[in-house]
């Protein structure tokens, strides 16, 4: 059997490389437990595209159809929607018919109010007041919610906010039917009912997921080629290729930069992407931060070693632009920023530095590489790339610089 690797993927790949596998493909995610399955799912991008979309549909859903594409929105369980002309906070969607779920019953308008009651309303039995806060992300601009008639809904927004199809994309719609049986969201995990193109078979937790294609699903183009699926969480990188050396899983998610050529040489198949995953680092902007003053958010853009970070988080992967971005990530080039930052230039990240009042000979801070390592020790919570352990030859010489700053 031919295995595959996958370093940043969605479900788009695991689709288009299916038919080389048998159809039983088992995947090993960088998640140290399995992603919660009752519609909420947690860990992250990760748990929604192993968990949420396999699993469930949303109003509005991803096209995953086009590999050499960014994906975009496409009809759900709605079929259309848009804002209300006469009220810009209104937005009406129209209800896809004949929608069945696992559990046998029809999606209606009923459910989707039924479901934005479990995230929004605590006065509702089905409110789930473990998970729905953590969902607050992609709920909380929904102020109200209301059944027109059977096949449309409105959601009220507090302001007028165009975004909101993109967040909806992750409020996934479970059956009230299915609930109503077990009456507990812990419980409702074991056998959740959505209607998407697999099924639950088994949940084990900390161990592995089980899914198997729904032959009923409303999207014919969308029936998976695979019988099952299996998910397993490994969050270590090394035991991630060893599962794979070895035969246990057929895919796997973020090796370790340095394992990649021997992986090629031993006949995997490697398969990457550009994708616009976000580490937020935020700067303490209080008044007696110098992070306060533009001139040394400035020095700090025009000082940033772009291509080292390339380089550093796999850059025989990608190449930079002029402007410091990936090429081909268009999530970033199409945004406007207000400074465009054309290249690493320290003699301007110098020229931004000198203003007084931050430390004692101006400039004096940024003029020279600081050769500092950052040591970021997160929990595996999804999208967790393995970093490289890499020293720059100026900081192994240096003693002062062998402290690692936090």
């Amino acid at each position: 059997m031919r295995k595959h690797l996958l370093l940043t993927c969605g479900l788009v790949f695991l689709a288009a490389l299916a038919p080389l596998h048998a159809q039983t493909l088992r995947v090993a995610m960088t998640t140290s437990d399995i992603p919660t399955t009752g519609g909420i799912p947690d860990n992250g991008s990760e748990g929604g595209r192993f968990a949420g979309y396999p699993i469930f549909d949303a109003l509005v859903n991803w096209d995953f159809t086009k590999t050499d594409e960014i994906a975009d929105l496409t009809p759900g369980l709605a079929t259309e929607w848009h804002i209300d002309p006469n009220d810009h906070k209104r937005w009406i969607f129209t209800l896809r018919e004949g929608v069945k779920y696992h559990d046998g019953t029809t999606f209606k308008a009923d459910d989707v109010i039924w479901n934005f009651d479990r995230h929004l309303n605590e006065q509702a039995p089905q409110f789930d007041r473990a998970q729905a806060r953590s969902y607050r992300t992609y709920t909380s601009q929904v102020v109200k919610y209301e059944k027109i008639d059977d096949t449309h809904v409105a959601l009220y927004t507090a302001k007028p906010f165009s975004m909101l199809p993109y967040l909806l994309s992750r409020v996934f719609m479970v059956s009230p039917t299915q609930y109503a049986k077990i009456s507990n969201w812990q419980e409702f995990q074991k056998a959740p009912a959505g209607t998407g193109p697999f099924k639950v078979e088994r949940v084990a937790p900390r161990t592995s997921i089980e899914l198997v294609r729904n032959d009923d699903y409303w999207d014919k183009t969308r029936i998976p080629k695979l019988k099952r699926l299996v998910l397993l969480p490994i969050a270590d990188a090394n035991t991630r290729i060893a599962a794979l050396r070895s035969g246990e899983v057929d895919w796997v998610e973020y090796p370790a930069p340095d394992s990649i050529p021997g992986l090629k040489s031993a006949g995997f198949q490697i398969v990457t992407k550009p994708y616009p995953h976000v580490w937020a680092w935020h700067a303490n902007n209080s008044d007696n931060s110098p992070i306060k003053d533009r001139n040394v958010r400035l020095a700090l853009n025009f000082g940033l070693d772009r291509k080292s970070l390339v380089e550093f988080l796999g850059g025989d992967l990608h190449q930079l632009t002029d402007a410091g971005n990936v090429q081909g990530c268009e999530w970033v080039l199409r945004q406007q920023f207000l400074l465009q930052v054309e290249r690493q230039d320290e003699e301007q990240a110098a020229q931004a530095q000198e203003h007084p009042g931050h430390g004692g000979q101006a400039g004096s801070q940024l003029r020279e590489p600081q050769h500092r390592e950052v040591d970021e020790r997160v929990p595996a919570s999804g999208d967790d790339p393995p970093f490289p352990e890499r020293k720059g030859g100026d900081q192994a010489q240096a003693g002062e610089d062998e402290k690692r700053d936090h």
